[in-house]
């Protein structure tokens, strides 16, 4: 045994100053990186948003110098003897086939794992400089991920080394290679420890390859429950991220609801450009007439043909009234998946300047607190603990459940954060010119939010929407941030997008899951006026 540790370290000596002169390098470029980007960027906490929101890791670039490493040590370990004919004189060491390859792999997982550990080590240290700390975990968190990548090239690759027959090594290197794509695809989250299996698997692999060395094929039932498992598991990856990434979904029907036709419109997408306008009750027209059906949507057509003023029902519509009415909230399900991590900019507008400046603080929730971070990445332990004291005078218990917020300094004003706590009682967490507040909120009784969206627009009448525990929609008022329930039949926010529109006269509300379409028209005081459903396997009314 210690023959064949000594023999595999001799083999990977001389990797050793290559991988730190890739270390140090891609050390040296990170640095010079994050530098350049926090010189670049004022306040430093947009950066620190970019991670959280946009899931920018300046080091996300690293999981391709592991898989370098991990095929390096596979070449550096197996090729020499596949190339000078030795494989047969290894296999027919005086012990068995797969504690044999155990030992040789052991030493390359452990030259990796060191790797690993060191360049972890200075990720860890550059990220926990210009960053907060939580960051500095995620970045851990993606390491060890980056590293688990370098084991599955390691692995596959020398399966294929291995491998005696040039047709299945051929296979083997193709699988590795399929494996290896689906696996760098991001992000990186613990529901992904699945890679393990795979990563397992691939071992095994090696190990089968080097049983056919002697002609012994493995036939082991475990095996095959193995390969199943974990190629099902890749598999589900790959199609998941191709459906994601490289399909794009057809909407089937856009519906809208004509004050001039007095019912609901529809355009159906047929692909390809292919259109069909009509009414729920069957009638079909063309695209001019369609548009001219719908003077809220398409009002500034009607503004360049001089159709406006238009009078409704003894009411006329100016082009800047029906301007001033349009707003729109949307949703989709996947609004609910939370962020890797939540670095939540404190927005503070100042009442002497017209625009809302990016913050310089940003808050972190913990289990059992809220930490601001300001400066330098560091802890802002005055903040912290004047949101403490407010937190705890206004009655707010922990752990918090949800915060929700318009996370942005790109609107007319800011409403603040909303905290749900431990016990789904709701707050509104504030700070204007540097002047921190936290209020509670009355809710409806036996109401429980689940998902709250806030949204300021200069109306600042419709201040946003909710789904509770039951998964019904309110509509939020910013007076007395009132709750109004919403009648949406067969509304699911699991599986349906959502959409709200208001315009002069109405509210109307589309929501779909991609098959069926559903528009459900309110009145200004959301008093339900109508209905409708369309299928994309069927045309027209359900």
């Amino acid at each position: 045994m210690r023959a064949i540790f000594t023999k595999e370290w001799t083999k990977l000596k001389p990797l050793v100053p290559l991988c730190l002169i890739l270390l140090l390098a891609s050390a040296f470029a990170l640095w010079h990186h994050v530098r350049y980007l926090f010189i670049s960027v004022e306040p430093e906490s947009m950066a620190w948003y970019r991670f959280s929101f946009l899931g920018e890791k300046p080091y996300s670039s690293f999981l391709w110098l592991y898989f370098l490493v991990g095929v390096l040590v596979a070449v550096v370990q197996f090729l020499p003897e596949r190339l000078q004919g030795r494989m047969k004189l290894l296999a027919h060491l005086p012990l068995r086939p797969f504690s044999l390859l155990a030992l040789h792999l052991s030493m390359g997982v452990a030259f990796l794992g060191v790797f690993a550990l060191l360049l972890s080590g200075v990720l860890y240290a550059l990220i926990g400089h210009y960053y907060p700390a939580p960051v500095g975990i995620v970045a851990l968190k993606d390491s060890f991920f980056y590293a688990l990548g370098s084991i599955l090239a390691y692995s596959g690759l020398s399966a294929a080394i291995l491998e005696k027959s040039s047709k299945r090594a051929l296979l083997k290197l193709t699988l590795t290679l399929a494996i290896g794509w689906i696996y760098a695809q991001p992000p990186f989250g613990w529901e992904n420890l699945g890679w393990i299996g795979v990563g397992l698997f691939l071992m095994v692999l090696a190990g089968e390859s080097f049983l056919r060395i002697k002609d012994i094929p493995l036939r082991s039932p475990a095996f095959f429950a193995l390969a199943f498992l974990a190629l099902g598991f890749a598999g589900v990856k790959g199609v998941g991220f191709f459906l994601n990434h490289y399909t794009t979904p057809l909407t089937h029907y856009y519906l809208f609801y004509s004050p001039i036709a007095k019912t609901f419109v529809y355009q159906r997408n047929f692909g390809g450009h292919q259109f069909e306008y009509g009414t729920k009750e069957g009638e079909t027209f063309d695209r001019l007439t369609y548009e001219g059906l719908l003077p809220f949507v398409y009002w500034r057509n009607f503004e360049i043909q001089g159709k406006l003023p238009l009078e409704i029902d003894g009411t006329v519509f100016e082009a800047e009234e029906i301007k001033e009415s349009r707003l729109s909230f949307a949703y989709t399900p996947s609004a609910l998946k939370p962020k890797e991590v939540a670095l939540l900019p404190l927005i503070n507008p100042k009442a002497k300047t017209s625009m809302i400046p990016f913050p310089e603080e940003v808050l972190h929730v913990k289990k059992d607190a809220i930490v601001a971070y300001g400066e330098h990445a560091r802890v802002d332990t005055k903040l912290t603990q004047e949101i403490a004291t407010l937190a705890a005078d206004a009655g707010v218990r922990f752990p918090l459940r949800h915060v929700w917020g318009k996370h942005t300094n790109l609107k007319p004003h800011d409403f603040g954060m909303f905290l749900a706590d431990s016990q789904g009682a709701l707050f509104n967490l504030k700070r204007y010119d540097n002047r921190t507040t936290l209020e509670a909120i009355q809710t409806p009784p036996g109401l429980e939010l689940f998902y709250m969206y806030p949204s300021e627009n200069r109306a600042n009448h419709l201040a946003g929407y909710a789904i509770d525990a039951m998964g019904k929609m309110h509509v939020l008022l910013r007076e007395n941030w009132e709750f109004i329930p919403l009648v949406l039949p067969n509304f699911d926010y699991t599986s349906m997008q959502f959409q709200l529109i208001q315009d002069p006269l109405h509210y109307l509300v589309r929501y779909d899951n991609g098959t069926e379409y559903y528009a459900v028209l309110f009145s200004k005081d959301f008093t339900l006026l109508d209905t409708t459903s369309f299928s994309s396997a069927n045309k027209g009314s359900l």
